[in-house]
């Protein structure tokens, strides 16, 4: 169901330039996000990956930009 929600989001904004930011351990994968915006952009890029500590998550972790337009 997550991955449909994102499906929505995107489909809803298509017209506009996507930047999400996003935890690289996050549902649905990086490589399912990039699918999603892919289906709706011509141009899809993971711009910036940077090491993050979140509060609740012990695992490692980056913060990942992904730009959609």
């Amino acid at each position: 169901r997550i991955r449909d929600a994102f499906e929505e989001l995107v489909r809803r904004f298509s017209r506009s330039k996507l930047v999400v930011s996003y935890r690289s351990t996050g549902i649905p994968s990086i490589e399912e996000l990039v699918e999603i915006l892919a289906g709706y952009k011509s141009e899809v890029t993971e711009m910036h990956r940077k090491k993050h500590n979140y509060v609740l998550s012990k695992s490692d972790n980056h913060e990942v930009l992904i730009v959609g337009a």
